[in-house]
């Protein structure tokens, strides 16, 4: 029976130690997301308002080219209510994506980040054809 009592001791020992252990390593690792979160956090402002001070500047463009078709004769107009209506569509799906991304994991906030970047060239593309 003692063999038995030493065993279950030095079981019992080894799973204290891995909880131990465990433990710590959780507490490293929450250490370090807390510190890659505060990272992304100064990340995800700075990029919030460069992107910001980029999609007010395809606003003012987007009004121009609604104030230009009120100029327009009907079928100038008729032609231009779609493409403003895609822009304007574009516009909102970065400025919800942007949203999207302060709320992001770690493991998806670079894919999206590019995905928004991406999208809004796409947009200031199209912007500069309707005004072309």
């Amino acid at each position: 029976m003692s063999n038995l009592m030493k065993n279950l001791t030095v079981v019992l020992c080894g799973l204290g130690l891995v909880v131990g252990a465990t433990a710590c390593s959780n507490s490293q690792e929450s250490s370090a997301d807390k510190s890659y979160s505060s990272e992304v956090k100064e990340e995800y402002k700075d990029f919030k308002a460069a992107m910001s001070a980029k999609l007010e500047k395809v606003d003012d463009k987007i009004e121009e080219l609604q104030e230009k078709a009120k100029e327009e004769t009907e079928d100038a107009k008729e032609a231009m209510t779609p493409q403003i209506d895609s822009l304007k569509e574009m516009r909102e799906e970065i400025g919800d994506k942007l949203e999207d991304l302060k709320d992001s994991s770690k493991d998806s906030y670079a894919d999206l980040k590019l995905n928004i970047e991406h999208k809004y060239e796409t947009l200031e593309n199209e912007v500069e054809k309707v005004f072309n």
